[in-house]
């Protein structure tokens, strides 16, 4: 199993279907694991890692899928010789190479459906998540909304996680992509007297580079993971919310 896991024994080697022993036996029990390992994050409601991570390896098989018939033309056939008469490379063909290929075909084809299920079911717990996730802004919004800060914490408790939020543009492959960058600032506890109100002014005396910042209240009604869960949530529901602003 060590020829296909990283060191950190919840992730899965972005090549695992291709190092290693290749063996369809051996590499679903690799990937069985694997997976059990991410239906239990999921059922402790801790997204993240393992969604991304999911979604990383089921587009890796895909590009996979769709490159084998070139990596056919290359490993089906080994050269027998150089014939220097005729100034040409002679070949021929290799079943050793041809199972190898079937063999990953076999792996694959039962790989896609199976991470497809896994990634499913972690997409419908951040779809409840997400739902439970009320984003208002605290005081007025200014008309420069692409900096800021986020105010993380569920209605359970009362500690607060304040975040600064940074919204910017960049281009892949000629189209425009929003990201919202976040660093964390403090962490703090409501009360009657400490209000997301005071908290943001004291953010602006002590961030006077920002004197009139966008502050969003992210309050989440579910019990979650913060680190693994409630923030990159919380990151992708923040960045929905400004595009409709905009």
């Amino acid at each position: 199993m060590s020829q296909a896991l990283h060191s950190h024994s919840s992730s899965l080697d972005p090549n695992w279907v291709t190092t290693g022993i290749l063996d369809f036996e051996f590499k679903k029990y690799i990937l069985l694991d694997y997976l059990q390992k991410c239906h239990q994050a999921f059922q402790q409601h801790k997204l993240y890692p393992p969604l991304s991570e999911l979604c990383l390896h089921y587009k890796n098989l895909h590009d996979l899928q769709t490159g084998l018939s070139q990596m056919e033309k290359f490993f089906h056939k080994d050269m027998t010789h150089i014939d220097l008469q005729q100034l040409q490379l002679n070949y021929e063909t290799t079943d050793l190479k041809h199972q190898e290929i079937e063999t990953i075909q076999e792996i694959i084809a039962f790989a896609i459906p199976s991470l497809r299920e896994a990634i499913s079911e972690g997409k419908d717990i951040y779809e409840c998540i997400e739902q439970h996730i009320d984003i208002q802004p605290v005081g007025i919004v200014p008309l420069h909304k692409d900096e800021g800060y986020l105010f993380i914490h569920t209605t359970s408790n009362p500690d607060v996680y304040v975040y600064r939020y940074h919204q910017k543009t960049i281009v892949q492959h000629f189209e425009n992509y929003r990201q919202l960058a976040v660093e964390y600032v403090t962490h703090t506890t409501l009360s009657l007297a400490h209000t997301l109100e005071s908290i943001k002014l004291e953010l602006i005396r002590s961030h006077q580079e920002l004197p009139q910042p966008a502050a969003f209240d992210c309050v989440c009604s579910l019990s979650v993971p913060l680190h693994d869960t409630l923030i990159p949530i919380t990151k992708r529901a923040v960045l929905k919310h400004l595009t409709q602003l905009d």
